[in-house]
């Protein structure tokens, strides 16, 4: 490999480090962030990409391709300018969705890994030109927003069974196609369940006006009856009575020998 001195992009911004043996990236060459344009480690024994890899911010082409990475760091997507990335034939399980920040990215191979997810965000690549997604047998779904990146051309699902049928996974035309459908689809799904969600949330909001006027109904029954329980005991039949007793003995002190006569005041009124 020779000494750190001699890690050194070449006049056209290249430093190819190509099966080199090595385990970790030499530090010596985030030295020239603003020279180094293209990188390339490919068949080397790398783990892992470290977080100083997003000082490389004129990056344009890099490859980390045969080694035995399992994990991309986020960091990556510090370098904006870059238009290719290969990360093929590693064992990463992850694509990051920081990624999504390189909005210059035009070709992206991560083809023959152990990816199990492919986020959402790659659809807000707008230059992405090819996607190579090959090889990922434990890959079961793509987002279908793929087919919105204008600029998507070519897209390989090839050894990815649980995707496609053999015959359309090296189709880009009719793997586009199919996520189009899909994605049209998804459209209508969420169309469809945002109009559930404004329905429940009417149907809970007359729930509740329901629930609160069966409140104030029952407020009013009860104070219908306090009201009633306050009213004296049988006062109608009370005062029925009162009146009937009040006729009878009436009726006993102006009665003299058969002969009704009128109260006294009646008779004094005409002896005057």
């Amino acid at each position: 490999m020779g000494d750190a001195s001699e890690i050194v992009p070449n006049e056209n911004g290249s430093l190819i480090l190509q099966g080199q043996e090595l385990d970790t990236i030499p530090q010596s060459l985030y030295a020239y962030p603003h020279r180094l344009l293209k990188l390339d480690l490919s068949r080397n024994n790398l783990h892992a990409i470290p977080s100083e890899m997003g000082r490389l911010i004129l990056l344009r082409d890099l490859n980390l391709s045969f080694n035995r990475l399992q994990v991309v760091s986020g960091s990556i997507a510090s370098c904006i300018r870059l238009k290719s990335l290969d990360l093929s034939n590693n064992e990463i399980t992850r694509i990051p969705p920081e990624l999504a920040a390189c909005s210059m990215l035009e070709t992206l191979d991560v083809s023959n890994n152990r990816l199990d997810y492919c986020p959402e965000e790659l659809s807000g690549l707008p230059a992405l030109y090819e996607l190579n997604l090959s090889g990922n047998i434990t890959l079961t779904e793509i987002p279908s927003s793929l087919c919105t990146i204008p600029t998507l051309k070519h897209i390989s699902c090839n050894g990815n069974d649980s995707l496609f049928p053999a015959d359309v996974q090296t189709n880009s035309t009719t793997i586009l196609w199919c996520l189009q459908i899909q994605h049209e689809h998804a459209e209508k799904v969420n169309v469809a369940e945002a109009k559930c969600e404004e329905l429940q949330s009417k149907a809970s909001a007359a729930a509740e006006k329901e629930r609160i006027l069966e409140e104030q109904l029952d407020a009013l029954k009860n104070k219908l009856e306090a009201l009633e329980a306050e009213r004296p005991t049988k006062y109608l039949e009370r005062k029925k009575r009162f009146l009937v007793i009040k006729a009878r003995w009436k009726q006993r002190f102006c009665r003299v020998g058969g002969i009704l006569r009128r109260p006294a005041r009646a008779a004094k009124v005409k002896a005057d």
